[in-house]
């Protein structure tokens, strides 16, 4: 998907689409939205719901994955220049990566390996005056069937003047954008490679910074 206006007709003026700029529901795989050039950019605006949605709904319909995406180079919630300008926002976040179970018998299912922005010159996406988070990522608190979303990467994005947080991870079963429980710092599996994890973060232990020196 590349070159869209979506939630703006071909002048770049504000026609909102009711729900999701650009959905990838489930069972859906192998997506690119963006690219590295301006002409591979999407704007993506003036949604009611989220600007891009990735999910995984299992509720009662057995449908186990929503697997490997790029999201890059985007402008999502502003305007076609780049800024913020009123009416442009989405009105969920810019980016929303979550799993929904509410007790599908299948035994669940998994959102992963979805990449948002990039290190690359024209990867990044500027996701800005969004009226939630600018990127969310969250998932059902169900764990008794296999609630898991992981392997998401947020690499270097433009993000700024959204309602909320910037970047928001949570086990967040009712999407308010505030965690069920108090995940403690960034809870770790033991197990790392188990199969499913209970939350959003569950993978991650901590914030690392490496330092390179100079031997004189």
């Amino acid at each position: 998907m590349k070159g869209n206006k979506v939630g703006l007709n071909g002048s770049g003026v504000v026609a909102a689409n009711a729900a999701d700029g650009v959905l990838i529901d489930s069972s859906s795989n192998d997506n690119t939205i963006g690219g590295n050039t301006a002409a591979d950019r999407n704007v993506i605006s003036g949604n009611t719901g989220n600007g891009v949605h990735i999910y995984n709904d299992v509720q009662g319909i057995c449908q186990y994955s929503n697997t490997v995406s790029l999201t890059i180079g985007n402008y999502i919630g502003v305007d076609t220049s780049g800024n913020i300008s009123a009416g442009y926002g989405n009105g969920g976040s810019g980016v929303a990566v979550n799993e929904i179970n509410s007790g599908d018998s299948c035994g669940g299912g998994s959102v992963y390996k979805h990449v948002i922005g990039g290190d690359s010159t024209g990867q990044p996406n500027l996701i800005a005056g969004n009226a939630q988070d600018g990127i969310r990522v969250y998932q059902s608190s169900n764990e008794n069937f296999g609630s898991d979303v992981f392997s998401v990467s947020v690499l270097p994005n433009t993000i700024y003047g959204n309602s909320n947080l910037g970047i928001n991870l949570a086990a967040d079963s009712t999407n308010t954008g505030t965690a069920d429980t108090d995940l403690s710092p960034n809870v770790i599996n033991n197990f790392l490679m188990s199969f499913p994890a209970t939350n959003a973060n569950y993978y991650i232990n901590e914030n690392a910074l490496a330092q390179k020196s100079n031997n004189l």
